[in-house]
């Protein structure tokens, strides 16, 4: 398990981890499920959808947004389609 440095802002969580496929399809999944919990009965409106993505920031001038609970394998394609427009 990988010891992450978090800092919160506002409606934004952001962790330094890792560059480990891992490590990041386990934040992928598991802070997704976390942030998207409505169980509250004083949030169960149809009016009200919590929803939250992951983004990867190889610099903070660049971002890699993955789709929710995708694969160790989904990541790498995505972060290697991302690297590759980089290099053109």
């Amino acid at each position: 398990m990988c010891l992450a440095d978090t800092l919160e802002h506002m409606d934004a969580l952001y962790f330094l981890v890792q560059n480990d496929l891992e490590v990041i399809e386990w934040h992928n999944k598991n802070l997704i499920e976390c942030m998207s919990w409505q169980d509250l009965p004083e949030l169960q409106d149809t009016s009200i959808r919590l929803t939250a993505e992951l983004d990867l920031f190889p610099t903070w001038a660049d971002v890699v947004t993955l789709h929710n609970n995708a694969t160790q394998e989904e990541i790498h394609t995505i972060c290697s389609e991302f690297e590759s427009k980089g290099t053109e």
